[in-house]
């Protein structure tokens, strides 16, 4: 058994080792060291280790002054949830060196962006074709640009919980120009065509923001609550502070997973 570690100097293991764990959907952890840590997939294999620079007598690692960081390096990796990475990668960097694309010679998916010192990651999607089962999709054919039934139900739900309830259904409206609306089970549900992607709903005392595919998008801010099959919600409530950013990317991600099914085979 052969096993290869790829080592880069970092100047702050710190700042890296959360960068890469916010790239790649993970729990925040801490490094074993402040001048050593590994990255790991979640069958403990080793993706990548984050080296202080001078921190040891390695004679490649001492100084970043002795060359452009990443020169001759090419730091690329395989993802199975490539949306949701995409996602993630344009909430930690200004500007993505490549947008996605298809590469011409495997027909995978993939993008870059740099690292915080400066080294090009190139992330691609693990097959030609990461997409979900199809038939993972609840379909309404019923749905409409703007449904008059969601807004009589905002009219019903006054106050601070209908307040962020149309909050957070405005996101929902505006992922996309192909959103569409309808009123099912009694609550405003958001589609992508005629593929529910995300609801809200409105209790005594508190706001659901639901994903039908919730099971299955990246959440590494911990929002998400549930336990079935397919289905997570965030509660939300007045006296309950959320961060906002994180599920705003949750609504997004949950947006783009449902594009993915719906791409032609």
């Amino acid at each position: 058994m052969k096993r290869t570690w790829t080592i880069i100097g970092v100047a702050d293991v710190a700042r890296s080792f959360r960068w890469y764990q916010a790239l790649f959907g993970q729990a925040q952890t801490a490094p074993a060291h402040d001048y050593f840590g590994q990255i790991r997939d979640a069958d403990g294999t080793v993706l990548l280790c984050l080296h202080q620079w001078g921190a040891h007598d390695h004679p490649t690692l001492a100084s970043p002054d002795l060359a452009e960081p990443g020169n001759g390096l090419l730091l690329f990796f395989r993802v199975d949830d490539f949306d949701a990475a995409l996602v993630r990668a344009r909430a930690l960097v200004a500007r993505l060196e490549e947008e996605p694309h298809a590469n011409p010679a495997t027909g995978t998916r993939e993008f870059a962006l740099r690292d915080p010192d400066g080294y090009y990651v190139m992330v691609s999607a693990l097959a030609g074709d990461e997409r979900p089962p199809r038939d993972r999709v609840l379909r309404f054919p019923a749905s409409v640009k703007r449904d008059p039934a969601i807004g009589a139900w905002m009219r019903a739900h006054p106050g601070a919980l209908g307040a962020i309830a149309r909050r957070w259904f405005e996101v929902m409206r505006a992922c996309g120009d192909d959103v569409r609306e309808l009123l099912h089970d009694g609550h405003p549900t958001a589609c992508v065509g005629d593929a529910a992607f995300a609801y809200v709903n409105a209790f005594r005392a508190h706001v659901n923001v639901g994903f039908f595919r919730g099971a299955e998008i990246a959440d590494h801010a911990g929002l998400l609550e549930g336990t079935g099959r397919f289905m997570r919600h965030v509660k939300l409530s007045p006296d309950r502070h959320v961060d906002a950013g994180a599920l705003m990317n949750l609504i997004e991600t949950a947006y783009i997973d449902m594009k993915g099914r719906l791409k032609p085979l």
